[in-house]
């Protein structure tokens, strides 16, 4: 080993490995956004998911959006 190089551990190693092994283009277009509308629901597939939260009316919804799209001078 030459001077200055770091001693890595087993687990370092097997974990640099699997990093470099992994498809770059796989890591970019099969990331998942985590973000879901309150009270929003996916029945089935693979991302089946229900939201543990009451959902917000659409009146509310609505005013939030209006709010929020308003463009101040």
């Amino acid at each position: 080993m030459s001077a200055g190089a770091e001693q890595w551990s087993t687990g370092e190693t097997e974990a640099l490995q699997e990093l470099a092994a992994f498809p770059l283009l796989e890591a970019l277009f099969g990331r998942r956004s985590r973000r879901f509308a309150l009270g929003d629901e996916i029945p089935d597939g693979p991302l089946a998911y229900r939201s543990r939260h009451e959902a917000l009316g659409q009146r509310r919804t609505r005013q939030r959006r209006s709010i929020a799209s308003r463009r101040l001078p």
